[in-house]
């Protein structure tokens, strides 16, 4: 799904703004990219759609555990706690600034990523022919991006931004590393996200499955008004073992997404999401949008 682009002088004006409100006015922001992504202003007195709902929470909920979870190396302590500690990759280094990366401790295989952005990852499947100097001087400026300033999603201002290295996941699959993000509304997963053919963090393939329906072999991919069918994809051999685990985190937040993997047959943790595309969505159409919503209670504002 598009909207028009609005003339071009009103986009600059726009731009000016959002550099402004990102600062000032957060809840100005938001409506702003709100109206820009889908040519109205959200509701946010009574918010109906899952896109609303994430904007309601990023201005009223408490989210003091936010930054722990969207965190994507301090979310280890989280998941230890609920007693998965067994579905974490295998941690290699962790290093507050890029100067501190310690290659030669590394192995030949490993993933780079900062722990509290999106589209960051840097994939080493030979380090004997990585330009390490050129890796360092892009987590460098990594490290420096304000992430969630302009998006509105201020807990992520509230992390630590840090480096860390990981496990090279070798997929079980023709289609490469196969992503599940199962998304939970009040601790159940309802719906789970596909994600495979991964080239770009945005050129992907991806299929939408019901749960518990995706448990059933037959169950047919959903279609909705977002785009045509692509092809069923086999349920990964540890379902059962993903949504319990998906339901153990997610218990206690009105909407969370758990992104996990399959590895050998067995689950291995990706991260937790509690603004899923900041409020701003296209992926899906209103009626979808809405149906999502209906499933989200809305906690208690606190500010």
């Amino acid at each position: 799904m598009s909207y028009p682009k609005a003339p071009f002088l009103l986009r600059k004006w726009r731009q000016i703004l959002k550099k402004i409100y990102a600062r000032t006015d957060r809840e100005k922001l938001l409506r702003l990219r709100y109206l820009e992504r889908f040519g109205r202003q959200p509701d946010l007195d009574d918010p109906k759609t899952r896109n609303e709902k994430v904007l309601w929470m990023l201005l009223h909920a408490d989210t003091s555990q936010w930054p722990l979870l969207a965190d994507k190396y301090r979310v280890r302590e989280f998941v230890e706690s609920r007693g998965l500690g067994h579905l974490l990759n295998e941690l290699y280094g962790v290093w507050e600034s890029a100067d501190r990366i310690d290659f030669d401790a590394l192995p030949d295989q490993f993933v780079m990523k900062t722990n509290n952005g999106y589209g960051d990852v840097s994939i080493v499947t030979d380090k004997r022919t990585t330009d390490t100097e050129a890796l360092r001087r892009k987590f460098d400026r990594m490290l420096r991006r304000r992430f969630g300033l302009m998006t509105g999603e201020h807990h992520y201002l509230a992390i630590p931004p840090r480096i860390i290295a990981e496990k090279l996941l070798v997929p079980d699959t023709d289609d490469g590393l196969i992503d599940y993000k199962i998304y939970c509304f009040d601790g159940e997963p309802r719906f789970c996200v596909v994600v495979y053919d991964r080239i770009t963090p945005a050129d992907t393939t991806e299929e939408l499955y019901e749960l518990p329906a995706w448990k059933d072999r037959n169950a047919e991919i959903l279609e909705f008004d977002r785009k045509p069918v692509h092809r069923y994809v086999p349920r990964p051999r540890s379902l059962d073992a993903m949504l319990d685990a998906a339901r153990r985190l997610a218990a206690g937040f009105p909407l969370v997404r758990v992104d996990l993997y399959e590895v050998g047959g067995r689950p291995v943790f990706g991260e937790m999401t509690l603004s899923p595309a900041s409020g701003m969505d296209l992926t899906y159409g209103e009626e979808f949008q809405r149906e999502m919503g209906a499933q989200i209670t809305l906690p208690k504002a606190v500010r």
